[in-house]
């Protein structure tokens, strides 16, 4: 879909999705009112839906924004690593979307299916192919265990990850941030060569 909009219509619609991915990750998309966003940009309600015809179409805006931060992020770490395990320990310490909460992610995922899709499209096109690439090449280059799948790390990494990110799952006085460094951290050392820590 080309995009006629100009500079200034461009600028207005991220101010409003940026102001409805603030809300929706604080409060959950569904305790998050047009009235809100609009209030929140500051913009009148009839603007808002000038730019975005409804909730949902501001979801798809929102998702957009979120995607391509996320490849970006992801392509400058694999760029800037000069190694696999240096680009693995980036994507573990990774904080660029430590806002999207429990909330967020459980009220896309009931609410909204079709559109959480996207996210896990883009995890199984560009995510999961990457970290098993840079599993593999750790292995060659004698920095990861080889005697381990490269598939099993990765289900391994992406089981800790989903786990994390319940909110229902945390208990006790460490939070979520804590607690997901310290299992990355008994993930790495688990994978790491003996000869590289």
């Amino acid at each position: 879909m080309s995009d006629t909009r100009t500079k200034r219509e461009r600028q207005k619609l991220s101010a409003i999705a940026g102001a409805a991915e603030r809300l929706f990750c604080e409060r959950g998309i569904a305790e998050t009112s047009m009235d809100d966003i609009a209030e929140a940009v500051p913009v009148a309600k009839m603007t808002l839906y000038k730019y975005v015809g409804s909730k949902e179409q501001l979801l798809d805006h929102v998702l957009d924004a979120l995607l391509e931060k996320g490849e970006a992020d992801f392509a400058e770490m694999l760029e800037r690593s000069p190694s696999p395990l240096d680009a693995l320990k980036a994507l573990a310490q990774y904080r660029g979307m430590d806002h999207m909460n429990g909330i967020f992610v459980r009220d896309l995922m009931r609410l909204y299916p079709d559109k959480a899709k996207r996210i896990i499209a883009m995890q199984q096109r560009i995510v999961t192919p990457m970290m098993e690439r840079l599993i593999f090449e750790g292995q060659q280059r004698g920095q990861l265990r080889k005697d381990l799948s490269p598939h099993v790390v990765l289900l391994f990494m992406m089981g800790l990850k989903d786990f994390v990110a319940r909110s229902d799952a945390m208990g006790g006085p460490l939070d979520l941030h804590t607690v997901g460094e310290q299992l990355l951290s008994i993930l790495y050392y688990g994978i790491v060569s003996p000869d590289q820590v």
